[in-house]
């Protein structure tokens, strides 16, 4: 028969309720640490999923900013590859208006008995305030000046140049190099001046060179000759020395046969045409005076010698009226700038051209640069 006693059965029941309870503890505390476990490792791998995801959002954004920057820089290319082609030719179109004002004014002046037939252009004037003009998409400025209100440096005479280099803030010993020097550089012997320079100097120098003992080609040799220093030249001598294609004839000629050069052409300035800081170098003038001069000058040209009289008064012109002409060259320097409506781009052409009725066009293109900005 069973063993029925009650304490007995209890305490039986007793120990197999304290195994089942320790089991399912630890079993319980085994299954919440390998709950955790792979939470830990699911948190770990979606964080690193997540960074991956950005650090693909970041490379993407860096590919479309770089896309972008490229195609922007492309376009803006693009607009000013194409606005600076306008501006060019709004500026050729400047230049060639100029030439025709140019063209009907000399007619004016070589055919006055046509006076009624051809009349002059007076917006376009040498060394004037010309209005800016609408031309297609923009606009274009224009300056014209002449090469007779300049010092040619291959006809001036002793005299000029003189003049020329009282514009200089110099002493009058380097005044005096300088002059005797530009006419050592451009004659034909080896034979220097009091002040001047020939092969013996230059040949001494750090970097040797042959005096030219020829004529100018252009302006910027001015910075070969002895006594010229770059800041001399690009301050005050560039704006107001030129030098023409026939000057250099006419100076090869004065050398064999000296009368063909004459005196208005070795000695004189156009006074029209001439610029300030070249009025400022004539003897005795005053600041009034030239103000006088360049006030009469913005509306109209002085046509005759008894105007400029008036303008100075008789004791001044008597001392600068040698140094003085109302003839013109018939090289034109022409300046044109070239605007777009809307940008700033801008495009400048500098032009020399010859008028010359004789000429099958009646004109000549001697030089031509183009300058972007």
């Amino acid at each position: 028969m069973p063993n029925l006693n009650p304490k007995f059965e209890y305490q039986k029941l007793n120990v197999s309720m304290t195994r089942t309870r320790t089991y399912l503890c630890n079993h319980k505390g085994e299954i919440s640490v390998f709950r955790k476990a792979v939470i830990r490792t699911r948190r770990r791998e979606a964080g690193m999923a997540l960074i991956a995801v950005l650090w693909v959002l970041v490379l993407l954004t860096a590919i479309v900013a770089e896309f972008a920057y490229s195609m922007r820089t492309e376009v803006n290319i693009t607009r000013n590859f194409r606005e600076a082609a306008q501006a060019h030719y709004i500026a050729h179109s400047g230049v060639i208006r100029a030439v025709v004002a140019i063209v009907k004014n000399a007619d004016k002046a070589k055919n006055e008995k046509k006076a009624d037939d051809v009349t002059p252009d007076t917006a376009w004037r040498v060394n004037a305030a010309i209005a800016p003009q609408r031309f297609g998409s923009g606009q274009f400025s224009v300056h014209i000046d002449n090469a007779a209100g300049l010092i040619n440096l291959n006809t001036a005479n002793d005299a000029l140049l003189r003049l020329m280099v009282n514009t200089l803030d110099i002493s009058d010993t380097e005044k005096a190099v300088i002059v005797d020097s530009i006419l050592d550089w451009r004659d034909s012997d080896d034979l220097h001046r009091l002040h001047g320079a020939e092969n013996n100097y230059y040949l001494s120098l750090p970097s040797p060179y042959a005096c030219k003992n020829s004529a100018f080609d252009v302006v910027e040799e001015l910075l070969l000759v002895r006594g010229i220093r770059s800041e001399l030249f690009y301050k005050k001598l560039r704006s107001i020395v030129t030098v023409t294609p026939d000057s250099k004839i006419r100076q090869a000629a004065k050398r064999r046969t000296p009368h063909l050069i004459t005196q208005a052409v070795a000695g004189q300035i156009n006074i029209n045409a001439a610029p300030r800081q070249l009025l400022e170098a004539l003897p005795q003038i005053t600041a009034e005076q030239i103000q006088n001069l360049m006030d009469y000058r913005i509306d109209r040209d002085l046509i005759s010698m008894e105007e400029i009289r008036y303008l100075i008064g008789e004791q001044t012109f008597s001392v600068i009226s040698p140094y003085l002409t109302l003839d013109l060259s018939p090289y034109y320097t022409i300046r044109a700038e070239g605007r777009v409506s809307g940008s700033s781009v801008r495009q400048i052409i500098r032009a020399v051209v010859k008028i010359d009725p004789k000429l099958p066009d009646r004109y000549q293109v001697v030089s031509w640069h183009g300058r972007y900005f």
